[in-house]
């Protein structure tokens, strides 16, 4: 998504100017000595509907991290252990085989939906890139 973006933003941001000397300014290899091109860059954030929806869980997040405890607490490895090492230990295999299918799906639709809501922040941001035709050259 970010690669995709940077390419549209690239096609799209170019203009040129005349020379004026700044950081700002990058040569595209075509060098003029008369003109400039530049290149904005802009970060885009691709969590930022995640992050205004859940608020929340950015402070709980830190507060884990602070602990060292991740938050992705339940994937393959952690049902793997549940299954061939807490079950048999417990001698309820199939009771913890069915809670650790359970979190791991919980935990596996959470990750979904953060990337469905990221791909709606990069349809967002492509969309509001403007296409090369539109940008008028500023001076």
């Amino acid at each position: 998504m970010r690669r995709t973006l940077k390419k549209a933003t690239q096609e799209s941001a170019v203009v040129h100017l005349p020379a004026v000397s700044s950081d700002l300014l990058v040569d595209d290899g075509d060098f003029d000595a008369d003109e400039v091109t530049i290149r904005p860059v802009e970060a885009v954030d691709l969590q930022r509907e995640f992050r205004t929806r859940f608020a929340w869980y950015l402070r709980a997040r830190e507060w884990l991290r602070v602990h060292r405890v991740r938050t992705h607490l339940v994937s393959g490895i952690e049902f793997q252990m549940a299954m061939f090492v807490i079950g048999p230990l417990l001698s309820q295999i199939v009771a913890v085989t069915i809670c650790a299918a359970i979190l791991l799906l919980v935990f596996e639709a959470a990750i979904m939906y953060k990337l469905w809501l990221s791909s709606r922040d990069f349809t967002r941001s492509l969309a509001s890139i403007p296409p090369p035709h539109t940008r008028s050259a500023l001076g």
